[in-house]
């Protein structure tokens, strides 16, 4: 099972967010941790809220690609990716704690992403 923390602030609405400039979404680093089967994967890593929700919400368009996010604000990459396999999503990041054996359906992982989304934005 898929969880996060997510330091709370405040959210922007759609309409603002895509008008949003690129240097505008660089200014929401907020505090993020990944559990998986409650177990912490990422953890307590900032996050750039703002440039993640654009990302998730190009891939929403197409979510049969992988999902791998790489932020402008560090050289290490991905910072977190899903990648497609024949039995679910893997997840992996340059920031895990562990390996993660665990596969993801498809609903799991937009569930997941959309969460966070719902959390910058509104």
């Amino acid at each position: 099972m898929l969880k996060f923390k997510l330091e709370s602030k405040e959210r922007i609405s759609a309409k603002a967010f895509i008008k949003m400039r690129l240097i505008d979404m660089m200014t929401d680093e907020r505090h993020f941790t990944v559990f998986v089967d409650n177990r912490i994967f990422i953890d307590d890593i900032c996050l750039l809220a703002r440039e993640f929700v654009a990302y998730a919400l190009e891939w929403l368009k197409t979510p049969k690609e992988d999902f791998i996010y790489n932020t402008i604000d560090d050289e290490e990459n991905p910072f977190m990716a899903f990648y497609r396999q024949k039995n679910g999503w893997k997840l992996q990041s340059v920031w895990q704690e562990f390996e993660c054996t665990e596969k993801f359906s498809t609903d799991e992982v937009k569930s997941f992403i959309n969460e966070i989304i719902s959390q910058v934005t509104f």
